[in-house]
């Protein structure tokens, strides 16, 4: 997906290949390193056609907030319906 639809994270994975404790292990250690970036990579006219819309400091505030929220694997996620 992509910066304006939001970000996800779908595995396809064989049946006990990566059990999905670690995987979501994996990705809360990621928001710790995301918090380390100084600079927003892309953020120049040449990279992305929506640069000037890049909230760097509000971006920080979330994975911030996401490090402090307890992180659940969903084996069977519900689907979304159409309304």
């Amino acid at each position: 997906m992509g910066c304006r639809t939001g970000y996800y994270l779908t595995m396809l994975n064989p049946v006990d290949a990566l059990p999905l404790w670690l995987a979501t292990d994996l990705v809360k250690s990621m928001l710790h390193v995301a918090l380390e970036i100084r600079e927003l990579p892309g953020a120049r006219l040449e990279t992305c056609g929506a640069y000037k819309e890049h909230d760097f400091e509000g971006a920080r505030a979330e994975i911030t907030r996401l490090t402090q929220e307890e992180v659940v694997p969903l084996e069977k996620p519900p689907l979304l319906t159409a309304s």
